[in-house]
């Protein structure tokens, strides 16, 4: 329902921004479950979490502290979109 009240702009630079930040997630997340040692269910769990899209509560918190909501809720429509594509691949490959 909140998510209805922003409009997303500038599509471009908040497509480069979600794939970036999955990408960097990604990195990160390998590099702590190699650094703690993790293996097979809890890999696979902080693979996957790290993974899933950005959630609504920002665009909140954008809001409340007067930074821009509508960039942020481009970012979580964008990242939802990319979830569709890149979890099914993402769980595929740590199970």
């Amino acid at each position: 329902m909140a998510l209805s009240q922003f409009h997303a702009t500038n599509r471009l630079r908040q497509f480069v921004l979600s794939s970036a930040r999955l990408a960097l997630v990604m990195c990160g997340c390998l590099f702590v479950a190699w650094l703690f040692g993790l293996q097979g269910a809890e890999r696979g769990v902080v693979i996957v979490e790290s993974a899933m899209p950005v959630a609504m509560f920002n665009c909140l918190f954008a809001r409340m502290y007067g930074s821009d909501p509508n960039e942020v809720a481009g970012l979580v429509l964008i990242s939802t979109l990319l979830s569709y594509l890149t979890l099914p691949a993402l769980v595929a490959l740590v199970l």
